[in-house]
C-alpha cells in the first residue's frame, strides 16, 4: 500500500509506492517495505541537523526548509520562490564592492570613501553620509545652539565642504555667542544665510517668489503687475508714446500734437465700454474693430449703420436727420407721436402705401367734417347732412355688407329707384305703389317664413303683364286658379282637383283607390315607397321589380338578397344563390374527392420499384392510362404471388431390352398465395410512379 505524504498545510508533497523512495524533496521518503531504509533514514537525520550544509542550494527544497551556505557563512529560508538570509545581516568592509553572495539589502562599507552603502538589485546606494572621505563635511545636520538664557535651541545646519553657509531655525532667537561666519547673533524663522561681512559670498542665486524688502523699501510701496493695484500718487507718462495695456499691448493711449488717441491696435479689435449695474456688468457703448459702428447697448452693431442702438432713444433737444429714415425692424415695433405734426404728411410713391391694413386698422379718422370711427361715417357738425358724391357718371359701390340704417328710415325720393347693375334689376316706388323688376330671375330666399298678405285682394301670378294664375282666400282656405279657371280647391287637409294629375311620386298616408299608376315615358320609373321616403318597390323599364329589403312569400323563409358566392360562405338561411354558384360548389367539392383506384395484382416476376420493361409502372400505363387521371391521385394495389407444386409420373414397358413410354402423367398444385397491401404508387402527372411497399 503506497505511502501518501502530506504537507502542514494539508497538500500533497508525494506518493511513495511500496519498495520504492520518495525523491520529490531534499530527504527521501521511505516506501513500505523498502530494503536497507536505515541508511537512507540516517541520511535525513544528518540532512536535518546540518541544515543541508553545501555550497550549492538544495535542488528541490520546499517552502519553509533551511540551509547553510557553507561559502559564505550564512543561513537562508526558502520562500517557495526563493532563498532569503536570516538572522542579524553580514555587512562586507572592503574598498571595492562584494560580488560573492550578494542579493538586495545586501550591506557594504566602503572604505574608500567611508561611506555605507546598500546592494539594490543592480549595484549599490549610499546611506550615508552623503559626503565621501576627504570632501569634509558636506549636508544638513542637526546642531543645538546655546541662547542668551543658556537654554539650547535646536537647528539644522546645512554645511558644504566643512563650511557652515546657513542655519534653519523655527523661530526667532538669539544665539548666546554669533556662530562663525554671522554678523548677526539673531536668527530668524527659516534659512538664515551667512554673511561673513561679505554679501556677495554667500546669497540664493536666482529667481525670489517674494521678498519683505527691495533695496530696504517695503514690498507694499511698490505696484504690483501682475494683479490689481491702487496708488495714492499720481502717475504721469512724461512721452507722447503714452502707455499700452494688455498681454499683448492691445490698448494703446498715446498722443498726437494736441490730440488723445485711444485705440485698440488688434485687428478687428473693438472697443467696449462696461458698467456695474447692480452686480450686472452691462455695455452701453461698443466700438466695432471689424465693422467700425458704435453700438449703443448693441455688442454687435451692424455694418450697415454708423450707429446701431438697441433700446430707447431720448433727446431733450431737437433731432435732425438727413437722409432716409426707418422706423422699426418688423411689425411687432412700435412708433410713438407724443407731438403735433407741423407739416404735410405724403407718400414717396402716389397710389402706392397704405394708413393702417386689414389686421390693424385706425380707430377714429377726423378729416374736415367728417369723423370716421370703426365702420361708422359721421358728420362732425350737428344736423349737417352727409353727402356720397361721385365725379361725372361714376357710382356710390356698396359692396358685400349692403346698406342699413340703426335709427330712422332711408328715404328715397318716389321715382327715384334702387338699382342692382343696370336697370334690369330695379326697385321703385312712385308714392303709391312699390314695382320690383328684374331682367332674369327674381329670388325670394328667407331663413324662416315668406308672406305675401293681400289684405284681402287675390296674389296673381303673370308673365310679361300677363295674368296665368292666382290665390284666393274664401273663409281661411285656399283655391288655385289656373289663368281665371279654378283647378284645385282645398278644404282643410282635403283638396279637390278640377281636372287629371299627371305626377311624379304620390305620397299618402291613407289609401290610394281606383288609380292606375303609370309612367307617361319609358325614363320615369313607377315606385311604391314608405312614409320615410325609402323606396319599397321599383317597377323598372321592362318590367323588371326591386325590393328594396326582403321579399316574403305566402310560406317559406323571408328571401334578403340573391348571392352570387362560389364557395357559399354567408352560409345565410334568408338568401338564394345563383345557378352559376351552385354550379361553381358543386365543381368543387367534387373536384376534392380524391381520385385513387385499388386493385389486387399477381406482382411476381414483375418489376415492382421500377418503371421500365416489365415493371408495375408499365402495366398501371396500360390498365390505368395516365390522361385519366390527376397528378397526386394515387394506386393501391394488393399484391399477390402464386406459389405452383407440379409431380411427374412415368409408365413404360421392356420390349427385347428396349423401355417404351406407355403414359406419362402430370399432377400441378397451387399453394395458397402470399398477399401484400401496401404497394403504392402515385400518379406524376404523365406516368405512374413507384412509392412504398415491397
Amino acid at each position: 500500500m503506497a505511502y501518501t505524504i502530506n504537507k502542514t498545510d494539508g497538500t500533497i508533497l508525494e506518493t511513495v509506492e511500496d519498495g520504492t523512495l520518495g525523491t520529490s524533496s531534499t530527504v527521501k521518503f521511505i516506501g513500505r517495505n523498502y530494503q536497507s531504509y536505515g541508511e537512507v533514514f540516517n541520511e535525513n537525520l544528518v540532512k536535518l541537523l546540518e541544515n543541508s550544509s553545501s555550497a550549492n542550494q538544495p535542488t528541490a527544497p520546499v517552502e519553509g526548509e533551511l540551509w547553510w551556505d557553507k561559502t559564505n557563512d550564512l543561513l537562508y529560508v526558502y520562500t517557495g520562490t526563493s532563498w532569503i538570509p536570516t538572522g542579524s545581516p553580514r555587512i562586507a568592509t572592503t574598498a571595492s564592492p562584494p560580488t560573492a553572495s550578494i542579493q538586495e539589502g545586501t550591506l557594504w562599507y566602503d572604505t574608500t570613501t567611508n561611506q555605507l552603502k546598500g546592494y539594490n538589485g543592480a549595484g549599490f546606494d549610499v546611506i550615508g553620509p552623503a559626503f565621501t572621505a576627504g570632501a569634509n563635511q558636506t549636508g544638513i545636520f542637526i546642531e543645538t545652539i546655546t541662547k542668551t538664557d543658556d537654554t539650547s535651541k535646536t537647528v539644522a545646519s546645512i554645511y558644504v565642504a566643512g563650511i557652515r553657509v546657513a542655519i534653519i531655525s523655527d523661530e526667532t532667537f538669539e544665539a548666546k555667542t554669533t556662530p562663525s561666519g554671522y554678523g548677526d547673533a539673531v536668527f530668524r524663522p527659516g534659512i538664515n544665510i551667512q554673511n561673513s561681512g561679505d554679501s556677495t559670498l554667500f546669497r540664493f542665486d536666482g529667481t525670489a517668489t517674494n521678498s519683505d524688502l527691495l533695496d530696504n523699501i517695503s514690498s507694499e510701496q511698490f505696484l504690483r503687475s501682475d494683479t490689481n493695484d491702487t496708488t495714492s500718487g499720481t502717475i504721469g507718462i512724461a512721452t507722447d508714446s503714452g502707455m499700452t495695456l494688455g498681454a499683448d499691448g492691445d490698448l494703446s493711449l498715446t498722443v498726437d500734437t494736441s490730440d488723445i488717441i485711444f485705440a485698440n491696435v488688434t485687428l478687428d479689435g473693438d472697443i467696449k465700454f462696461t458698467v456695474n449695474d447692480g452686480g450686472v456688468t452691462k455695455t452701453p457703448i461698443t466700438l466695432d474693430g471689424a465693422t467700425g459702428s458704435v453700438g449703443i447697448q448693441n455688442t454687435s452693431p451692424s455694418s450697415s449703420f454708423a450707429l446701431d442702438v438697441t433700446g430707447s432713444i431720448h433727446a431733450t433737444g431737437d433731432l435732425v436727420l438727413d437722409g432716409d429714415l426707418t422706423l422699426g425692424g418688423s411689425s411687432t415695433d412700435t412708433f410713438t407721436i407724443a407731438a403735433d405734426i407741423a407739416s404735410n404728411i405724403r407718400p414717396d410713391t402716389t397710389l402706392t402705401f397704405d394708413i393702417g391694413s386689414d389686421s390693424k386698422r385706425w380707430r377714429t379718422l377726423f378729416v374736415g367734417n367728417l369723423t370716421l370711427t370703426d365702420n361708422s361715417v359721421a358728420t362732425a357738425s350737428s344736423n349737417a347732412n352727409l353727402k356720397l358724391e361721385t365725379n361725372g357718371t361714376g357710382k356710390v359701390d356698396i359692396i358685400d355688407g349692403g346698406l342699413t340704417s340703426t335709427s330712422g328710415d332711408i328715404d328715397i325720393p318716389a321715382n327715384i329707384g334702387i338699382t342692382f347693375g343696370d336697370d334690369g334689376e330695379k326697385i321703385e316706388g312712385d308714392g303709391t305703389d312699390l314695382t320690383i323688376t328684374a331682367s332674369n330671375n327674381f329670388t325670394v330666399d328667407a331663413e324662416a317664413d315668406i308672406i305675401l298678405d293681400a289684405n284681402g285682394g287675390d296674389v296673381f301670378v303673370k308673365d310679361n303683364g300677363v295674368t296665368f294664375g292666382s290665390l284666393t282666400n274664401t273663409s281661411g282656405n285656399l283655391i288655385i286658379k289656373s289663368g281665371t279657371t279654378t283647378a284645385a280647391t282645398f278644404s282643410g287637409a282635403n283638396v279637390t282637383l278640377a281636372g287629371t294629375v299627371g305626377s311624379g311620386a304620390i305620397t299618402s298616408t291613407s289609401t290610394i283607390e281606383g288609380t292606375t299608376v303609370k309612367g307617361t315615358t319609358s325614363l320615369q320609373t313607377p315606385k311604391i315607397e314608405f312614409t320615410d321616403g325609402d323606396d319599397a318597390i321599383t317597377i323598372v323599364d321592362g318590367g323588371g321589380i326591386t325590393v328594396n329589403t326582403s321579399l316574403t312569400l305566402a310560406s317559406g323563409a323571408t328571401v334578403t338578397a340573391v348571392l352570387d358566392e362560389d364557395n357559399f360562405s354567408s352560409d345565410s338561411a334568408t338568401a338564394l344563390a345563383t345557378q352559376q354558384s351552385i354550379k361553381a360548389y358543386i365543381s368543387t367539392q367534387i373536384a376534392a374527392v380524391p381520385n385513387d383506384i385499388y386493385l389486387s395484382l399477381d406482382t411476381k416476376g414483375l418489376d415492382i420499384t421500377g418503371s421500365g420493361s416489365g415493371s408495375v409502372v408499365e402495366l398501371l400505363n396500360a390498365l390505368a392510362p395516365a390522361s385519366e387521371f390527376n397528378s397526386g391521385d394515387k394506386a393501391h394495389i394488393a399484391s399477390t404471388q402464386q406459389s405452383v407444386t407440379s409431380s411427374s409420373s412415368i409408365n413404360k414397358s421392356r420390349v427385347i431390352g428396349v423401355f417404351v413410354i406407355s403414359s406419362i402423367s402430370t399432377t400441378s398444385t397451387v399453394n395458397n398465395p402470399s398477399r401484400n397491401n401496401d404497394l403504392i404508387y402515385t400518379h406524376t402527372g404523365s406516368s405512374w410512379g413507384y412509392t412504398s411497399g415491397t
